[in-house]
């Protein structure tokens, strides 16, 4: 795996708990700290999966089903290409 697959799941990870609790990340502070913290772990396996489901779907989308070669992926981790897509 890439190193950068791990912070492109935290991203997405941390999209969906905002969005769960309908806060942009600007509104996120020690008011709403508990709330959050319990949305994320009552939900964490479920939000990692879909996640994993964006990533893949992102990957696919550049890529198509053919096989690749674990460079391919990790240089549009490095450059941000699949920022544009998630």
């Amino acid at each position: 795996n890439s190193p950068y697959v791990s912070h492109y799941i935290a991203m997405l990870v941390g999209r969906k708990l905002l969005a769960k609790a309908q806060l942009k990340l600007g509104q996120v502070d020690h008011r709403n700290f508990t709330q959050l913290k319990e949305i994320l772990e009552s939900n964490a396996d479920l939000f990692h999966q879909q996640a994993l489901d964006d990533l893949s779907n992102a990957l696919t989308q550049c890529y198509g089903k053919r096989e690749i070669s674990l460079q391919q992926p990790s240089a549009r981790f490095r450059r941000g290409d699949l920022l544009e897509m998630l």
